[in-house]
């Protein structure tokens, strides 16, 4: 299961675009080829529509003299909704951790009780211009710089404005920081012809060819502006999509869409990893990168690192100190867990 290269065009005299470039990252993850990622069963019939968030336009003034398109459906349809989609899941699930869900309305992401993340600082940190953004670029700022509230920053008056870095702030960042810390990011490319077992873990961001339905029939589209949208589901005639324009849902013909991304968000505890606790709880511990296998212990607020050189000596310290046999054996940690104790003591 590998991804079809074929879907990597790129619309040159397609001069009207609705703010999708299509493209691939050199590393990028890709479904049954690269991918080592972890996936989880969210909804078994794989039928998004029927959690559906509340519909937002990237149409910005409607209606007023200052009205502009955003030209973010990347930032709308094929990223944040997909992560606003996944993580209403989880909680409905009970997959995050009570700790991190109110860290999450302590800093005003939901709005009318759903997540509502900032569309805005999503394009600007994965580059979007005046001829929009490509879909990786924006999926990967988001696991590096993670998301905001949208009410931290809401859509400017104008497009210059509106996808000009020097707006965002150090608050904006490190809130969007803090955040992709305790929520892990993930997305993967899947081919075309796997899109319905993929349903089952996340919404998948796509693009296509921009129209709207006038009848209950499926649309085909075969020119216009290149629009990136999400699919919410999907049966063996057609594949329906969240829209980030008027028209909140529509049906496209399997063949009219293309460059399915899937994405994860790993909201466990373990991400939420506080090293000064850490140390507090385990003081005389022997701890182990479970990575790495390095050693370490922790003495009296202070993390060691135990070098092959002193292991021996190590060990007779842990005797004299009456500290042989204590515990059921080392504390195990993971290679960001080890490094976030800043170890620069050796034993």
């Amino acid at each position: 299961m590998g991804l079809d290269y074929r879907v990597t065009r790129f619309y040159m005299s397609n001069i009207y675009t609705h703010g999708a470039i299509e493209g691939f990252g050199e590393r990028d993850w890709v479904a049954g080829a690269n991918s080592p990622v972890r996936r989880k069963v969210l909804i078994d019939n794989g039928n998004w529509k029927s959690v559906s968030i509340p519909h937002e336009i990237q149409f910005v003034n409607s209606g007023s003299l200052n009205a502009y398109d955003s030209l973010m459906c990347v930032s709308y349809n094929g990223t944040t909704d997909a992560i606003e989609y996944i993580m209403m899941q989880q909680i409905r699930l009970g997959m995050i951790p009570k700790k991190k869900l109110r860290w999450l309305i302590d800093n005003g992401y939901f709005i009318d009780g759903v997540l509502n993340f900032s569309e805005r600082y999503t394009g600007v940190i994965g580059e979007t211009t005046n001829v929009g953004a490509y879909v990786y670029k924006v999926a990967d700022g988001m696991r590096l710089s993670g998301l905001i509230p949208q009410k931290m920053f809401e859509m400017a008056d104008n497009f210059k404005d509106n996808i000009d870095k020097r707006f965002i702030t150090k608050e904006m960042l490190a809130l969007g920081k803090e955040f992709a810390e305790m929520f892990k990011i993930n997305f993967e490319w899947v081919n075309d012809s796997f899109t319905a077992e993929f349903m089952k873990y996340s919404p998948l961001a796509c693009t296509g060819f921009f129209a709207n339905m006038t009848s209950e029939q499926p649309i085909s589209p075969e020119f216009g502006g290149l629009h990136s949208m999400l699919q919410i589901s999907e049966t063996p005639e057609h594949r329906e999509i969240d829209d980030s324009y008027w028209q909140h849902f529509k049906k496209y013909t399997k063949d009219h869409l293309h460059n399915f991304m899937a994405f994860y968000v790993d909201a466990s505890e373990t991400n939420m990893f506080d090293s000064r606790e850490f140390v507090k709880d385990n003081d005389t511990a022997i701890i182990r990168n479970s990575n790495t296998g390095e050693f370490g212990v922790i003495y009296q607020g202070t993390p060691m690192r135990v070098t092959e050189e002193r292991a021996g000596l190590f060990m007779i310290d842990r005797d004299t100190r009456k500290l042989i046999g204590k515990g059921d054996g080392p504390v195990l940690l993971n290679n960001d867990e080890w490094k976030s104790l800043k170890i620069k003591v050796n034993f």
